[in-house]
């Protein structure tokens, strides 16, 4: 593990990632040139990082979202996609947990198409690195919509690019209210279908 002060750009790509490490199924991130194992900083791309495992709670958001998701693509040019599947947004790499890319024709590895739909579910160990490092990452590279799925405060967090190019102020929806999408148009969600029991 390394200290949480950085300052510049890491020496970290994507391309250097892959040539170092397996196909293990391990959420490693690049966010400016810095290395990130389940949100904690490292040196080493093969760190043993203590992290929590995925919640019931969690898994259950995700997994209600990516089969929305997925009945959604019926009707809308676009694909649903999960971590841990790596997302180049310019020189980060990310693995959100649930994202909608705009397109219909075969997406690759690393996904390179820009999400226009990104959604995170807490846990303890990546919080902070969702709430900020991969939150400003999204917002830079222009992912349209951000919803971060707050377990510890049961409401979700939605972030939309404004005209300046900015998430600004989230809205926040609790339970027994619905939340649409602003990217996607006709993709709406009762809050309690989502949050735990």
């Amino acid at each position: 593990m390394v200290a949480e002060t950085r300052s510049g750009k890491g020496p970290w790509t994507y391309e250097e990632l892959s040539r170092r490490t397996p196909e293990d199924h391990v959420r490693r991130e690049i966010i400016d040139g810095w290395l990130y194992i389940d949100g904690q900083p490292v040196d080493d791309p093969m760190a043993d990082v203590v992290s929590d495992s995925a919640t019931p709670a969690h898994q259950r958001v995700v997994l209600e979202l990516a089969v929305r998701l997925r009945s959604y693509e019926d009707a809308h040019v676009g694909q649903t996609g999960l971590s841990p599947l790596d997302v180049a947004l310019g020189d980060h790499t990310l693995q959100p947990d649930v994202f909608w890319v705009p397109t219909d024709e075969r997406i690759e590895h690393p996904v390179r198409v820009t999400p226009s739909f990104v959604v995170e579910v807490s846990s303890p160990s990546t919080r902070r690195h969702d709430l900020v490092r991969k939150r400003r990452v999204y917002e830079q590279a222009g992912v349209a919509e951000y919803w971060f799925v707050d377990l510890d405060a049961n409401r979700i967090e939605r972030y939309s690019l404004g005209p300046d190019g900015s998430y600004g102020h989230p809205d926040l929806v609790s339970g027994g209210a619905s939340i649409a999408s602003t990217a996607l148009g006709a993709f709406e969600v009762a809050v309690d279908d989502l949050l735990p029991y």
